[in-house]
């Protein structure tokens, strides 16, 4: 699985990133800002409606209308020369919504 199920973000120092969000008819896409990380201590959770990701300083926990599945076609790609760093995420809604 491309998403970690292990949350670690009980820091009370956190910063809420900027963030897009978009759709097509199978896929949730998050675009989310994160300048000047280290992507290796990131971590992502997908549980049906809830998206959340954390990497110190960041988190963004967010709430969907309708679920999405953490499978072999979620992904996250992140792109250091865009704003300083972004994190493309991917995730297939569940059953289309």
């Amino acid at each position: 699985e491309l998403f970690n199920k292990n949350n670690n973000s009980n820091n009370n120092n956190m910063t809420t990133p900027r963030f897009k969000i978009s759709q097509d008819k199978e896929y949730i896409y998050i675009d989310i800002n994160v300048p000047y990380i280290r992507i290796s201590n990131c971590d992502f959770y997908i549980e049906e409606t809830l998206f959340s990701f954390y990497c110190k300083p960041y988190f963004l926990k967010l709430h969907l209308p309708k679920p999405i599945v953490d499978d072999d076609r979620a992904k996250a790609v992140y792109n250091l020369e865009e704003d300083n760093g972004t994190i493309h995420v991917t995730a297939p809604k569940k059953n289309s919504w």
